[in-house]
């Protein structure tokens, strides 16, 4: 794979589990929506938009997983019980997680043959 290809699934990745990101994020330091951007560049070299990030922390208060308070003139977040409860049940379901992606990716490039005695095979 190239490094092209490889930024380009990194990025969709990213963009796609934001608010994963955000609320993995959120567990170890309450956080601005500065901050979550600043994070965001030192940890996975990514620009994402202010808007894109804010709209995002907005969706998971909403939802209950976030609570914001002002910090003075900052609105600093932070995960409730619910977004903590959420986080561990992604991390109890990583090895499935991990097997489809790798299957997934495998399938890509494998030949029709090859998926389909691989489906045979694990059934």
């Amino acid at each position: 794979m190239t490094g092209k290809v490889e930024d380009q699934i990194r990025n969709r990745l990213i963009r796609e589990f934001l608010d994963l990101i955000i609320l993995r994020r959120l567990m170890d330091v309450s956080s601005s929506g500065y901050d979550v951007i600043q994070y965001l560049v030192r940890r996975h070299i990514i620009c994402l938009s202010p808007g894109i990030v804010y709209s995002t922390l907005y969706s998971l208060e909403r939802e209950g997983l976030v609570e914001a308070e002002y910090k003075g003139k900052k609105r600093v977040y932070f995960i409730s019980r619910k977004g903590e409860s959420l986080i561990k049940q992604y991390q109890e379901s990583l090895d499935g997680i991990v097997e489809f992606v790798t299957e997934f990716f495998r399938d890509l490039i494998a030949t029709e043959e090859e998926s389909i005695l691989h489906i045979e095979t694990k059934n």
